[in-house]
């Protein structure tokens, strides 16, 4: 079958192989050469998915020398390299940077601590200069900088107007470093008003921190008291980003019990009584340190950006004028774990992510080569892989708006994230709502296949295909579920269902094929916002009160800028827009997102907020009243 001439828009240079896979910058030579591609005929390509063809490419991504493809590691590079080995076999043409296969970009991938890092305690017996990474270890949100300053002892430094406890009554931490307990009081009173057994956010670093910013204070020690969780052990946390990076605007770091038990003794004080005391009553007892007893602390923490890249492929279809369907994936992952692994007593260990998400990227390869074995379609095919979900949507969200063809020609954008175990045969496809004509076109993919095939409403999600749905373009997520093994080191390849994976694959086929080879193009639709599931399926999830801002994750500072505002919203009757940057919420500074999220969840449904926001360049004040959410 003969191809059409090819579009303006999606001509691109088909540099020599060596040439095209090392011009990216970041990518060293070297891409491991692919297996030669079974034999196609021209016939259907359902047929044509193989399960050992996916299976292997699973096994590649997912192999410890990938080392668990955090984005901008070796492993992800190498993985990246990969990819676009296949892409070239298959005979795909590259779309990313000056002809080559990588749409570059820059990402904070990480912290990583300076030369100066030093804390000196005066005026307490035994304490002194403290040694970084065995006396202490900043957090990833820590400003750098140097402060001398007097302490005061701010308990767990909990304001919660609701359970009338403030940490801060009757006490000036202005221009001082506060001394905290992690945790929270009652931490063994299921009756508790701060949960007892489970902890509220009061309980993260990053809130208490926010906290002491916010009252005032340019530095926040934190350590572990007689009666917390984790009190024996005791290790101190790992400076790997958690809970943010930067954005905390004053300078913070995690102590080791010692020093804070030795500090509150000096003032004559026993930690374990006052615990004690606290939670007979919920009375704050703080109190400030004789002028005597100073810090001396200095931060240097530095932000690792580095160059990683989306990988991008394009089958040019038959029709100029008919444009284009996405196909995409991301193919990074948690590298040897971090705040995001769900079994933190293993971070250090290799978290491969065969299902999460070799499987998807394994899938958009295996449709990449059937799809240019049997012959163009009408549309033309862009094939691209993402690094940088993990860390927040980067790659997606950077594509989205530096397109490879225009997004006013995309037809849909087909997003595959854990696709490799379907339990019990079933699978959900997402963004079902984003046009009125997927109900029908998935049910017609889907016949005939084995598999039981759920659906949810929303475009939005804790996936790749929200980038897009947010620039008005009709999304499908599919997914076949959490297991146990998320976002650990057991996700690895040989618990994949090679055959559950190759008949998602070929469901996706089939409505690929469907999107790609109708005469008109579908309709754009706002989706109904439906129960997100875990992994983000909806868009209604999460807890404390709704507003309905979708947040654009690129790499900003100085605020949160907002990709989108959901229909109906608080955020949408409040004259919340697209593009907004939002600098201040209910009168705290929001440096980044998280601050963003402990400022709401600070709210509770049927409170007014003011919400100041960059427009334009200009600052614009709104009012907006935050509502319970499904």
């Amino acid at each position: 079958m003969n191809r059409h001439p090819s579009p303006p828009w999606i001509r691109v240079l088909v540099l020599p192989a060596a040439l095209a896979l090392v011009a990216a910058g970041f990518l060293l030579p070297g891409a491991p050469a692919p297996a030669a591609p079974a034999a196609v005929a021209p016939a259907s390509g359902k047929l044509l998915v193989s399960p050992d063809s996916l299976i292997e490419s699973v096994k590649w991504l997912a192999d410890d020398a990938r080392e668990g493809r955090m984005t901008g590691s070796p492993g992800c590079e190498a993985s990246a390299r990969y990819i676009a080995a296949h892409f070239e076999a298959d005979g795909l043409q590259p779309a990313g940077d000056d002809g080559t296969w990588f749409q570059n970009y820059d990402a904070t991938i990480g912290v990583r601590l300076g030369d100066a890092n030093a804390l000196r305690v005066e005026g307490v017996d035994g304490l002194g200069e403290e040694k970084v990474n065995e006396d202490f270890v900043p957090f990833g949100f820590s400003e750098s900088g140097t402060v001398d300053v007097p302490v005061v002892f701010a308990g767990y430094g909990i304001t919660d107007d609701e359970a009338n406890y403030d940490d801060y009554a009757g006490i000036d931490v202005t221009g001082k470093a506060v001394l905290v307990l992690r945790h929270e009081p009652q931490q063994d009173d299921s009756t508790s008003v701060f949960n007892g057994r489970s902890f509220t956010q009061h309980a993260l670093f990053r809130s208490k921190a926010i906290n002491a910013r916010e009252h005032g204070a340019v530095a926040v020690l934190i350590f572990t008291g007689p009666l917390s969780q984790g009190y024996e052990k005791d290790k101190l946390t790992r400076l790997d980003g958690a809970e943010g990076i930067g954005g905390g605007d004053l300078l913070a770091v995690h102590v080791r019990k010692e020093i804070g038990e030795a500090m509150l003794k000096a003032a004559g004080a026993d930690a374990r009584t006052w615990m004690e005391d606290v939670d007979k009553d919920l009375q704050p007892r703080s109190f400030a340190f004789e002028p005597s007893i100073r810090v001396h602390l200095t931060v240097s923490v530095i932000k690792d950006r580095r160059t990683t890249a989306n990988v991008v492929g394009i089958l040019p279809g038959t029709d100029p004028d008919a444009g284009a369907v996405i196909l995409g994936a991301h193919y990074d992952h948690l590298g040897r774990g971090n705040s995001s692994s769900l079994a933190p007593d293993k971070i250090g260990e290799i978290h491969n992510g065969a299902d999460d998400n070799a499987s998807g990227t394994a899938a958009v390869m295996e449709l990449a080569r059937v799809f240019a074995a049997t012959g163009p379609t009408r549309r033309t095919l862009v094939f691209a892989t993402f690094s940088g979900e993990e860390l927040g949507l980067l790659g997606s969200s950077y594509m989205a708006s530096h397109p490879p063809v225009p997004l006013e020609t995309v037809q849909a954008m087909v997003n595959m994230d854990m696709v490799g175990r379907p339990r019990d045969g079933k699978i959900t496809v997402g963004g079902i709502a984003t046009s009125p004509e997927f109900k029908d076109l998935i049910a017609r993919a889907a016949e005939g296949s084995p598999l039981t095939v759920g659906t949810s409403k929303s475009g939005y999600g804790a996936s790749d295909h929200t980038s897009f749905y947010v620039k008005n373009v009709p999304v499908l997520f599919f997914f076949s579920g959490l297991h146990e093994d998320y976002h650990k080191p057991s996700d690895d390849w040989w618990k994949i269902d090679k055959d559950g994976l190759a008949e998602v694959t070929r469901v996706v086929y089939a409505a690929v094929t469907d999107l790609a080879d109708r005469d008109d193009r579908i309709a754009f639709a706002k989706a109904a916002v439906d129960s997100a599931g875990p992994h983000g399926q909806g868009g209604g999830g999460g807890y404390g009160p709704y507003l309905g801002t979708i947040p654009d994750f690129g790499d900003y500072e100085g605020g949160v800028k907002l990709a989108g505002i959901k229909e109906g919203s608080p955020a949408e009757k409040a004259g919340m827009k697209a593009g907004d940057m939002v600098v201040r919420f209910a009168g705290k500074t929001i440096g980044d997102l998280y601050a963003y999220t402990y400022a709401l969840r600070d709210q509770k449904p049927g409170d007014t907020v003011e919400i100041v926001v960059l427009r334009d360049g200009k600052e614009v004040t709104v009012h907006a009243t935050l509502e319970s959410r499904d």
